[in-house]
């Protein structure tokens, strides 16, 4: 893997006026293909850039549409209870949905420089440390697997689910199952957080998932995190 740092330092978030410009370099390498993934913002307290060390790390990839605190809930969750940095995982090419262009990826990415959950007014200003934020064009988890070998992703069952779909194997079982051994060949678990569906709230152990995938997770009890937030929640209200 070919991995860029653009902004070094978290403190230059807010007062860098270069932020702009600085991720359009970064959209431009990935999307030329130079590189396939850049690290924008590092976590503090961490000199280790992700994919670089032996050591674990978790991705919490999202399309961040828009960022909001059960997104960064989640990763204070990771930090609290695991003591391991996080990474925000922005690939701006999705097996699920468009392609982003770069206005799109500016407008999101955009929440991480003016603080935390912008749109979420309920909850108090969020700040950017402790956690990163990488911009990627990983659209497959076995594609993140391979970049960032021995990762943890950090996801809710929304996003679980869609992965045991076999629609993104070219509908084959067979297909998903060998993505499922390749990531858990390279090391990589997935940490599910659970999520208000239809009005219930649904976890990992109520859900029904391909063996090959089931024995990858890890459940993170209702008892010590729950947020009923989505962005598509917060869309719907304007």
């Amino acid at each position: 893997m070919t991995f860029e740092t653009v902004l070094s330092s978290p403190s230059q978030i807010e007062s860098d006026a270069h932020w702009p410009a600085k991720l359009h370099a970064a959209w431009r390498q990935i999307s030329g293909g130079q590189v396939s993934a850049v690290e924008l913002l590092p976590p503090a307290n961490n000199a280790n850039p992700a994919g670089k060390d032996g050591h674990r790390k978790v991705l919490l990839p999202g399309s961040f549409n828009p960022l909001h605190r059960g997104h960064v809930g989640m990763a204070n969750w990771v930090a609290r209870h695991l003591s391991l940095p996080v990474w925000f995982e922005f690939s701006f090419v999705n097996a699920d949905k468009p392609e982003v262009d770069f206005i799109e990826i500016q407008r999101r990415l955009g929440t991480f420089s003016s603080g935390y959950a912008a749109s979420d007014i309920e909850q108090p200003m969020l700040q950017t440390p402790p956690h990163g934020l990488l911009l990627t064009s990983y659209a497959k988890f076995a594609c993140k697997a391979r970049a960032f070998p021995g990762c943890c992703f950090a996801v809710g069952v929304d996003t679980l689910s869609r992965i045991a779909e076999p629609r993104f194997y070219e509908n084959q079982t067979v297909g998903r199952d060998q993505a499922m051994e390749e990531i858990a060949g390279l090391g990589c678990r997935f940490l599910v957080f659970g999520r208000l569906s239809e009005g219930r709230f649904q976890t990992l152990p109520s859900m029904q998932l391909p063996e090959s995938l089931a024995r990858l997770c890890d459940p993170v009890q209702e008892s010590t995190f729950r947020v009923d937030v989505s962005s598509t929640q917060i869309r719907k209200l304007g």
